[in-house]
């Protein structure tokens, strides 16, 4: 990129609309609405009244690209995950019984 006049030193020279947005893989917990710090407090930790997951509050809970899209997904992989830790403690319990 060249510029065609002299630029100041913090001055915006573009902006662009992200394709994407969400947390990093590996991160501290956050807000999954806000990507704010969570929990909000330290004796304060909200998490979604649908889907279980860390939230700011009632706003953040409410907010479309949460309740929507991310709200709906996370409660299949809740689900999903609870279904495959039924099949390992099964798994393990079996171990066990061989194991004596």
């Amino acid at each position: 990129m060249v510029a065609n006049r002299e630029l100041h030193a913090g001055e915006e020279i573009i902006t662009e609309m992200p394709f994407v947005i969400g947390p990093k893989a590996c991160t501290y917990p956050l807000c999954l609405s806000c990507f704010t710090p969570w929990p909000p407090k330290p004796n304060d930790k909200p998490l979604c009244s649908k889907c279980g997951w860390p939230v700011c509050g009632q706003e953040c809970e409410n907010a479309s690209q949460h309740k929507d899209y991310e709200c709906q997904v996370n409660k299949i992989l809740i689900e999903e995950l609870f279904s495959k830790f039924s099949q390992i403690l099964r798994k393990i319990v079996i171990v066990n019984l061989f194991n004596k």
